[in-house]
């Protein structure tokens, strides 16, 4: 999650807790109330969003990484069959086939290896009578297979889950500009409170200021639960800047400040 996404939520969840702090203030006003109930449900479905593309690919990127590490010992212990069976019959096609680098067992693409795991099933099914001195059984050959067809189901599931996260990070792109668009609001509407509550009024103003997430004492264990440590940008990403420039850009000018 790009880090500017957790800046913004930052705010956000710094301008709930003052809300929550100064409720005497505006419990009795329905629209501004209204908003704040606008607010939150949008808070909550970037949470869940953030959720989702968090946990979606765990479990199918290990299922995956299972299947071919397994696959690859035995797949280069059957091509060591293969290999020897190859010198023993002094048969050249078959030999020119078994030619093959242990570099291209373990690593490389993972369709690619399983194109080369097939290959390997496939040479060794053709000839299963002679590698049974090898301990290669029909049962072993059922199992390695089977192996194959599954992480062949798995290959292509982490891309489709890339494609559904972008849609996902989408959503939440357009979830904080419709957040942006309430809080510019509710920055005009806390013009009616400066007088007669002047220190929320403040508090206010000092919350809208979009500045590191990581500079929130107070909320930075909760932003980390939320965003997952695995989103969190490489240290090589700008930072982001801050202050009041920052204001100005989102829209929260002098002109929006009570």
């Amino acid at each position: 999650m790009k880090r500017s996404i957790r800046n913004k939520y930052a705010m956000y969840t710094a301008i709930k807790q003052i809300l929550a702090q100064n409720e005497e203030a505006w419990k009795n006003n329905a629209g501004f109330s209204s908003n704040i109930e606008k607010l939150s449900d949008l808070m909550s479905e970037i949470k869940q969003i953030s959720g989702t593309i968090s946990m979606s690919t765990k479990p199918v990127t290990a299922r995956k990484h299972g299947y071919l590490d397994s696959l690859t010992d035995n797949a280069i212990a059957l091509h060591g069959f293969l290999k020897s069976l190859a010198l023993e019959l002094e048969e050249s096609e078959f030999n020119a086939q078994v030619q093959i680098s242990l570099q291209q067992f373990k690593s490389g693409a993972a369709m690619n290896r399983l194109i080369l795991f097939k290959r390997i099933e496939e040479l060794a099914f053709e000839r299963m009578e002679m590698l049974s001195k090898y301990n290669w059984t029909a049962e072993r050959h059922e199992e390695f297979k089977s192996l194959i067809e599954k992480a062949e189901s798995e290959i292509g599931t982490p891309q489709m889950a890339k494609t559904e996260h972008s849609r996902l990070r989408k959503r939440i792109d357009s979830i904080v500009k419709d957040i942006d668009e309430i809080l510019k609001t509710m920055d005009l509407m806390m013009y009616d409170f400066k007088k007669d509550s002047p220190e929320f009024s403040e508090k206010w103003s000092g919350s809208r200021q979009v500045i590191d997430w990581k500079s929130r004492s107070s909320i930075k264990e909760e932003i980390i639960e939320i965003f997952d440590d695995e989103n969190i940008p490489n240290s090589s990403e700008p930072p982001e800047e801050t202050g009041g420039d920052n204001n100005t850009d989102e829209g929260i000018g002098d002109e929006h400040q009570p």
